[in-house]
């Protein structure tokens, strides 16, 4: 395991005062779990305060500027009322390679009969005594306060962490599993806000509590091409090129097997190089299916699922693609198929192409102990499995650690049974 240097707050002020250490100590990426900042990822958040519709849109930009001898992401964050920008803002951030967040100011602009003036709550680290503060702890726990923004008379905010195992429903997923935060500012007393982190994806839901009655939640998050990475080693749902998973079951009384090839190649959708697995089916020998499936990994760990190319198969003829789709074609997205740090009670869409393909996740619980031909299983990822367009269909999938997917169960709409039997892997 790596080992981490952790710097405390006032050991990082010393070290503000040595522009090369403090530079030294910075890493290049801010992939903290709950407050990732990958560069050209986009999140957009919808709400209401005092009657009128806010929404928010947060651009991770491939800007950067050095403040104090470090290298900080800009950060854009806009927001609309009423469909009116009223509010536009640029953030510094910066990670020190222990995983800490830092915040290093911010130029905030307010918009006047459609133009941009400065806001009185802008700062600078090192400008008329600011300091940076943490955003986000690197191992956040419960009971730590801290200063988020340290610049004496302009912006003073404090978070105080209150749990570690919320969830937060939201239009983009529910998530099990969240940090969340008070955040308190002493320039404004009385004022208190909640927010919600989810791991693996970042600051979800605000909910004012005191001051105000604003509630933002997250209805979309993209990623650019090159957030993805080449390896899918996410523990629950390794795809690595040429290891072949057997499956055997039965369905409506007849025997099922199949064959989850993951190959070598690749496939390039809205930009991402992602990898081809070939998926057969054969029911009482005879091939019924072949599919080839498409997913990428993001830098965090999430699989993503970006179509699928269906065919099934009738004495040897393709009789039908449905359930074929591709992500960017006809309003289809891509998916979540295995989230890389799931929570029980989180709830997200797999497959995101509109009146095709419209499978949903929720995560069950870890601990369920499963018995398969190929071997018996603890500490198990249990998922539920259901789509809007077979309301009667409710799937159980069992993934464990290190080896990935085991086995399914149809608990309605079905009575399929499905289980591994072998791994086989390339020479």
């Amino acid at each position: 395991m790596k080992r981490q240097r952790h710097l405390s707050n006032s050991s990082a002020v010393e070290l503000l005062e040595d522009r090369r250490l403090m530079a030294a100590d910075f890493a290049e990426v801010i992939d903290n779990p709950y407050l990732p900042m990958i560069p050209g990822s986009v999140y957009v958040y919808k709400g209401q305060e005092d009657g009128d519709d806010i929404r928010i849109r947060l651009a991770v930009t491939r800007n950067t500027r050095e403040i104090q001898g470090v290298t900080t992401t800009v950060v854009r964050e806009r927001e609309f009322v009423n469909g009116e920008l009223v509010e536009d803002t640029l953030d510094y951030f910066a990670q020190d390679k222990a995983g800490n967040v830092w915040y290093f100011g911010e130029k905030s602009r307010d918009v006047e009969d459609g133009v941009l003036v400065p806001a009185d709550d802008s700062w600078i680290a090192g400008v008329d005594g600011a300091r940076p503060g943490i955003i986000m702890k690197a191992i956040p726990k419960v009971g730590d306060d801290y200063q988020q923004e340290g610049a004496p008379g302009v912006a003073e905010d404090r978070a105080e962490v209150l749990s570690l195992a919320e969830s937060a429903n939201v239009p983009f997923g529910t998530f099990g599993g969240c940090l969340q935060t008070a955040e308190t500012n002493p320039l404004e007393p009385g004022s208190l806000e909640h927010k919600f982190y989810a791991p693996g994806i970042g600051f979800v839901m605000a909910q004012e509590q005191t001051g105000g009655d604003e509630v933002v939640k997250l209805v979309s998050f993209s990623l650019p091409s090159d957030a993805y990475v080449d390896t899918i080693d996410n523990p629950y749902f390794p795809l690595i090129p040429g290891t072949t998973y057997i499956y055997e079951g039965e369905s409506d009384g007849e025997s099922v097997r199949s064959r989850f090839a993951i190959t070598d190649r690749t496939k390039q959708i809205q930009g991402v190089d992602v990898t081809v697995v070939r998926d057969r089916e054969f029911v009482d020998g005879e091939l019924a299916e072949d599919t080839l499936d498409w997913f990428a990994q993001d830098r965090m760990g999430n699989v993503w699922y970006f179509g699928e190319d269906s065919k099934e198969i009738e004495d040897g003829d393709v009789v039908s693609t449905d359930g074929s789709w591709k992500a960017g074609v006809d309003g289809a997205r891509p998916g979540i198929i295995m989230k890389a740090f799931p929570a029980t009670g989180d709830a997200y869409d797999q497959e995101t192409a509109p009146g095709i393909a419209e499978d949903r996740a929720e995560v069950l619980g870890f601990n369920q102990r499963v018995v398969v031909p190929f071997s018996t299983f603890g500490d198990c990822l249990q998922i539920a499995e259901s789509t809007p367009l077979e309301p009667d269909v409710l799937e159980h999938k069992f993934y464990a650690p290190g080896i990935g997917f085991v086995k399914a169960i149809d608990i309605t709409g079905g009575d399929e049974v499905l289980e591994l039997v072998e791994i086989l892997f390339q020479d």
